[in-house]
């Protein structure tokens, strides 16, 4: 075991930021009591990982001797979080500190969960864990990591590697599969070799876990703003198919990468699955799209994921915005305006442009629409008619339909600046009605 001294890391990162100053001693003061009540105690996990790197992070796990009850003896305030698990959480000023009892575990038949668990050593406690990076401790109190794994070596040497056996680690929990792929791009660390092929090798377990999990890792990659590396190592690692769908193939996210670095902003995950669909399906996408209905593709992509509601809207509206914008410069510009309001026109057109680009298609329509739309300006592009429905009735025109259709019409010309005023408005629905 390697005992390394890390009294500055600690104090540098604590004075760099005060949300991680407060989250450190806090969980200080939790380990301290359970130190001073007899039991082993330290920070684990991701925590200690980004203490070493200088990186800030929003929670602390605990590992201890330390079993549920002895720990509900020495705090006030305690939620049970999987008691048959020993895990436990502490809370402190308000947030919950996870505390977790070392314990080794056995039998893995779903591929999810252990089929026993038993209280356990540190040793053994840090061998059940993921990856190397992952399975460092850390004592506040001495200010010192304890390294059971050469996690230490690997940190220095930007890897990523399994701890132990890789093929067990996958193949315990089908998740690390992903997790392994997400820890990768968040870090831009090389996978090891024994690791990465152990990922390929256990990909076809993700149909056994669930899909809330698998889209909560992909959250982490849009929140670390690393998606287009994250892509292209699921392409790599054979993740693609049993996360995107079995139809979509592992040499298309290459693709899907370099769309999504053509948009100007950080994709959201309608975005990215947007982004993917394109590369799978390429220009036969927009005829697809337009005769299915994207709302329809965009249930399923839903469904799959398990997307919320405005995820889903969102997808569903930039899939519907691909199959017309080959005609949309043809149209009057008072119609390519409504198309232009729409909240994701940005992202469907930079994603087709960049479709086209590698198509080797003309970008012009696509250029000329983009420049046009950041020549508008806002006040016309909002196509706010200065008269009401009401307006038109009281000046003379019949209630009904001719009404909603005056006023799309009046909307187009003030986008088109035909009128600009309110009295223009009424001096052409004068002209209108005396025709």
């Amino acid at each position: 075991m390697q005992v390394v001294p890390v009294h500055a890391e600690l104090d540098q990162l604590k004075a760099s930021d005060a949300e991680v100053c407060k989250l450190v001693d806090l969980a200080t003061d939790i380990v301290v009591r359970l130190q001073e009540a007899g039991h082993e105690a330290y920070f684990v996990g991701g925590a200690v990982r980004d203490i070493l790197m200088g990186r800030v992070f929003s929670e602390v796990d605990i590992t201890t001797s330390a079993r549920p009850p002895e720990v509900r003896d020495l705090f006030r305030r305690t939620i049970p979080l999987g008691e048959a698990f020993g895990v436990i959480a502490v809370v402190s000023q308000g947030i919950p500190f996870e505390v977790a009892t070392f314990r080794s575990e056995t039998g893995y038949t779903d591929g999810r969960h252990p089929d026993e668990v038993t209280i356990g050593t540190l040793e053994e406690d840090v061998q059940r864990r993921d990856f190397t990076i992952n399975g460092l401790v850390l004592d506040p109190v001495r200010s010192v990591v304890l390294d059971l794994v050469e996690g230490m070596a690997d940190l220095q040497k930007n890897v990523l590697r399994a701890i132990g056996d890789p093929v067990a680690r996958m193949n315990e929990d089908y998740l690390r599969t992903v997790r392994a792929m997400r820890f990768a791009a968040s870090l831009t660390f090389d996978m090891e070799p024994a690791t990465e092929a152990a990922v390929r090798g256990a990909a076809g377990g993700l149909e056994k876990i669930s899909r809330e999990r698998i889209h909560n890792e992909l959250d982490k990659l849009i929140l670390h703003r690393v998606v287009p590396l994250g892509l292209r190592l699921i392409g790599e690692c054979g993740l693609t198919g049993p996360i995107f769908g079995m139809s979509v193939r592992d040499d298309r996210m290459e693709a899907a990468a370099t769309l999504i670095e053509a948009l100007p902003d950080p994709p959201g995950m309608a975005d990215m699955l947007a982004a993917v669909t394109l590369a799978t399906k390429g220009s036969s996408l927009l005829e697809e799209v337009a005769s299915a209905e994207a709302e329809r593709r965009a249930r399923r992509e839903a469904k799959r994921l398990r997307l919320s509601n405005a995820d889903r809207k969102r997808l569903a509206e930039i899939f519907s915005i691909f199959p017309i914008l080959e005609e949309l410069p043809n149209v009057r510009l008072g119609q390519r305006a409504e198309s232009y309001r729409r909240e994701s026109f940005g992202v469907a057109l930079h994603l087709e442009r960049e479709r086209r680009r590698q198509a080797g298609e003309s970008l012009e329509p696509v250029d000329e629409m983009w420049q046009e739309l950041l020549a508008f300006p806002p006040e016309r592009l909002a196509g706010i008619v200065p008269v009401t429905g009401h307006d038109l009735i009281q000046h003379g025109l019949t209630a009904g339909p001719q009404v909603g259709s005056t006023l799309k019409e009046l909307s187009y010309l003030f986008v088109e600046g035909k009128i600009a005023s309110r009295d223009e408005a009424l001096k052409w629905l004068e002209k209108l009605l005396a025709r």
